[in-house]
């Protein structure tokens, strides 16, 4: 591989850092490594690029690395990928089996309610609507179901309803881990449990972790190896990745007015929607990063992602009047990236949608994760400092 790089007639290969932050996931970060080995060599018959994925390694405290050589267009790229781990910290917040997933549920609904997400969502992010109203739809019926069940035992004999009603709890769970088997509807309510709880009482260890990121980040751009620096968050990744940048503009308000590039990177973000839920040092943060200028800022969200935004701007009810153009969106068109039969599929498994962004498209044209994350060219142009 480093041989086509050398030979490829341009110079020397494009050097970028990317740090990486994944979204609420309670897997080993292995699994991202294995994910960009996997669909790597799928993205390169697609577009005709050479990318290689080299092995995985410890890389400092709290991150894995690895890294990705690419050649695209007859232009070579060298990215050293350091992922920022904190499923050890989402390992320690997951609630643990379906019933504590259920009992869970009316906390965040009310607040997801009590800061007009359904009425926004319903109106201006109609997936993100759907997603929202699916689990305590499905808890919902269940719990009818039950109660219906435990009224006709009533019928009979006052005494056959009791136990109906002992084993509904259990029967719930049991009904609820086969739907959540079809739809995922468990992964998403841990998502937004977890959205609601840190708004209204953060985390410390959320904190420090974010601020040994941005040290991360600093260091990254300090050493001088590479041409540009990319900070990426993939879902609530990009939560993460921006209280990082915040974090970082602080500790060196100059960031990205040297000479190696700084680059936010957020994908299927649902940044609005932590801001809207009160969470003050995230509205801060995020008003911090729309503010800095010398480092750029691409989102690349999708209008029928469920577990996004979707259309809602980023800096959505943040600033009074939010740039169009801060983030860069680059909307992905799935449905024309992927056949009609591998759309399908995916629209009806919300969180493989969501992981999409990911993955390798099954044609070329448009959103390339591999192009945007190890190809040759800038993932942005900087505004003047």
């Amino acid at each position: 591989m480093r041989d086509q790089v050398d030979s490829t007639g341009q110079g020397r290969a494009h050097r970028r850092r990317l740090l990486f932050i994944p979204g609420y996931d309670p897997r080993s970060p292995a699994a991202y490594h294995r994910m960009w080995t996997e669909e790597a060599p799928k993205q390169a018959a697609v577009s005709g690029a050479v990318i290689a994925v080299e092995r995985k390694h410890a890389d400092g405290d709290h991150a894995l690395g690895w890294t990705v050589q690419t050649v695209m267009d007859g232009r070579a790229a060298e990215t050293r990928v350091t992922l920022l781990r904190w499923d050890d910290l989402v390992r320690a917040w997951w609630l643990r089996g379906e019933r504590r997933v259920i009992m869970a549920m009316p906390r965040w609904v009310a607040a997801m309610a009590g800061a007009g997400l359904y009425g926004l969502t319903r109106r201006q992010a109609r997936a993100l609507w759907l997603c929202l109203m699916t689990p305590p739809v499905i808890l919902g019926g269940l719990i009818g179901l039950m109660a219906l069940l435990a009224l006709a035992a009533g019928l009979i004999t006052p005494w056959a309803a009791l136990p109906v009603v002992a084993a509904a709890p259990f029967v719930i769970a049991w009904l609820w881990r086969r739907i959540d088997a079809k739809v995922n509807c468990g992964w998403v309510s841990q998502c937004f449990s977890y959205m609601a709880r840190i708004a209204a009482d953060p985390p410390p260890e959320q904190a420090a972790r974010c601020d040994l990121f941005a040290e991360r980040l600093i260091a990254a751009v300090d050493e001088g190896w590479a041409d540009e620096v990319v900070l990426a968050g993939f879902s609530l990744g990009g939560n993460q990745a921006v209280r990082v940048l915040a974090r970082a503009l602080e500790m060196r308000p100059d960031l990205g007015r040297g000479t190696t590039a700084v680059s936010l990177l957020t994908l299927g973000q649902g940044l609005c929607i932590q801001a809207a839920l009160g969470d003050e040092t995230f509205r801060a943060a995020l008003r911090a990063v729309a503010a800095a200028r010398s480092v750029g800022w691409v989102d690349a969200t999708s209008a029928s992602d469920p577990a996004s935004a979707c259309t809602l701007h980023a800096l959505h009810g943040v600033v009074p009047a939010p740039d169009p153009d801060r983030p860069e969106r680059r909307a992905p068109r799935f449905h024309k990236l992927l056949t009609d039969e591998h759309f399908r599929a995916i629209r009806r498994d919300p969180l493989a949608f969501h992981f999409q962004y990911l993955k390798a498209t099954d044609l070329p044209g448009g959103y390339d994760w591999f192009a945007l994350a190890a190809g040759p060219d800038f993932l942005i142009e900087r505004s003047p400092a």
